[in-house]
């Protein structure tokens, strides 16, 4: 009878034994918890920043997208 009422896999035990293999994992705390925050925030930034330079780089070479100033015309 107490097995029914002891709850599913989403129990705080279960919780808490997940959270220190994540921790052993990572090797601290913060990083545990915020783990996919992290990953889409790195991948974000490298493949933004990424397309950005390889953008810039393009538009470099190419001499597209200068700035004429009034005195250069």
């Amino acid at each position: 009878m107490l097995a029914m009422f002891s709850g599913g896999k989403n129990t705080i035990k279960a919780q808490q034994v997940e959270f220190q293999a994540l921790k052993k994992l990572t090797g601290n705390t913060f990083t545990a918890r915020g783990m996919p925050l992290n990953y889409i925030a790195t991948f974000t930034i490298m493949g933004l920043g990424g397309i950005i330079i390889f953008s810039d780089f393009y538009k470099l070479a190419n001499g597209t997208g200068k700035v004429v100033m009034e005195k250069d015309k």
